[in-house]
């Protein structure tokens, strides 16, 4: 299965898996030639937040499809590539990818330009471009090739026919 197949496969079982309604009728484009997408992009440093060797980190926002992320249902951020959804470890505050049916915290909103969890935690930039959750982080995020914050690129439930996919 090429690329752009898996991600389309991967997406559709993500959003149905999703809690938010997902009816069956016409193929929406938004699935198939990734509208919706966006890069998270770290305002200071201008790097955006990508997965690279399995790992998450801030790189070089040029790097799709590993930049590349999209609202999922429930608050989730969806990473295109991995079809896996960015997450925290509470213990350890790990920012990292995982399933998306995974009972770690999965959910996140802004508040302006930062990016939080349902504890609190927020988003925030460590040592060598790594990803990390604190509680008194300050780091502020859009959405890559603009001024506006990732939360003003909503989730939409999307229209899906899987006959259409497959023909």
């Amino acid at each position: 299965m090429d690329w752009s197949t898996q991600q389309l496969f991967y997406t559709i079982i993500f959003l149905l898996s999703g809690e938010s309604a997902v009816h069956l009728g016409s193929c929406v484009s938004a699935v198939i030639n990734g509208e919706d997408t966006f890069t998270i992009q770290h305002n200071s440093s201008g790097k955006c937040l990508l997965v690279q060797d399995g790992a998450l980190k801030l790189g070089d926002c040029s790097l799709v499809p590993a930049v590349s992320w999209k609202w999922g249902s429930a608050h989730r951020l969806f990473h295109m590539e991995s079809s896996m959804c960015l997450g925290l470890e509470v213990r350890s505050k790990i920012v990292t990818l995982f399933s998306c049916d995974s009972t770690e915290i999965l959910w996140w909103k802004c508040y302006e330009d930062i990016i939080y969890t349902e504890y609190q935690m927020k988003l925030t930039v460590g040592t060598n471009d790594s990803v990390t959750a604190k509680r008194d982080g300050q780091d502020t995020w859009k959405r890559g090739g603009s001024s506006e914050n990732i939360c003003q690129q909503p989730y939409r439930s999307m229209k899906l026919s899987f006959l259409h996919m497959f023909i």
